[in-house]
């Protein structure tokens, strides 16, 4: 209880050190939220000013260039993920033929939607593919495997590591929003994505009520659609079902983006 009060009454060295240590614990915070993208960071600042030893100020200054650093460096930008029952890049015409799946080209869709919105668009495919064949890349066998593998077993930090380098590549590119196709492929992705980079990002779900109601989708597919779903909010949740034609879809996923790219920009 001595010690306690000794703490509160802020009146010897150790005291002091202590009380100091607690502020630089909620600053040290807010730096690790400044590399996600939060930007309302001035309560934790505003300790700063207040530690009353030199060591801890110290560290303080040192801390509050790096967090002005990271505000400036991982800016907040749209994001829309486009995924769905169709994960593969490659969805023909003749798909509906071979499973009773709508065809829908999504990748197509996903670069002309990034084309006609002054976006980046990304895929962990390309990206991957691009960095095995580079021998002068350190990581090109590891890149290599996960391709292989498949995204749905690749690890998740890895991952989102990728998309993050392209990402900030494409703020200061000064693109308008970010569109990542085929991610995520399960909530933990998703919740792996936010942890690093940022949250409130809007997922476009390409569904089919028909291939669902018929048993043709995937059960894989169909669970990921409900844990999504159930997880997002639901202004950052939007189902575009493809059972109309692919002109339709095109102009529901249009719609949904820009009202997205809209209410950001508020």
């Amino acid at each position: 209880m001595d010690r306690w009060q000794e703490y509160e009454d802020r009146k010897t060295p150790e005291a002091l050190w202590l009380y100091d240590a607690d502020k630089m614990e909620s600053v040290i915070q807010s730096r690790e939220y400044a590399e996600r993208g939060y930007a309302n960071l001035e309560e934790f600042l505003g300790l700063i000013p207040k530690f009353t030893t030199s060591q801890m100020a110290a560290w303080g200054k040192v801390l509050h260039e790096e967090i002005q650093h990271s505000q400036i460096q991982r800016q907040h930008i749209p994001i829309i993920f486009i995924a769905g029952l169709f994960y593969q890049s490659f969805v023909y015409s003749r798909a509906k033929l071979q499973t009773g799946l709508p065809s829908i080209n999504k990748t197509t869709h996903s670069k002309l939607l990034s084309e006609e919105l002054n976006a980046l668009f990304l895929s962990l495919s390309d990206i991957l593919a691009q960095k095995s064949s580079d021998p002068a890349d350190p990581h090109a066998d590891f890149a290599a495997l996960y391709l292989q593998k498949g995204l749905d077993t690749s690890p998740i930090g890895y991952m989102t590591d990728l998309l993050k380098e392209n990402i900030d590549e494409g703020i200061k590119q000064r693109k308008r929003c970010i569109i990542i196709d085929s991610f995520p492929r399960s909530v933990k992705q998703l919740r792996g994505f936010e942890e690093k980079v940022q949250k409130g990002n809007l997922i476009l779900f390409l569904t089919s009520a028909g291939a669902i109601r018929q048993g043709k989708a995937s059960d894989y597919a169909i669970r990921t659609l409900r844990e999504l779903e159930k997880e997002q909010p639901e202004e950052l949740f939007k189902k575009i079902d493809c059972d109309s034609s692919e002109e339709y879809v095109y102009i529901f996923l249009k719609e949904a983006a820009e009202a997205f790219l809209d209410q950001a920009g508020k």
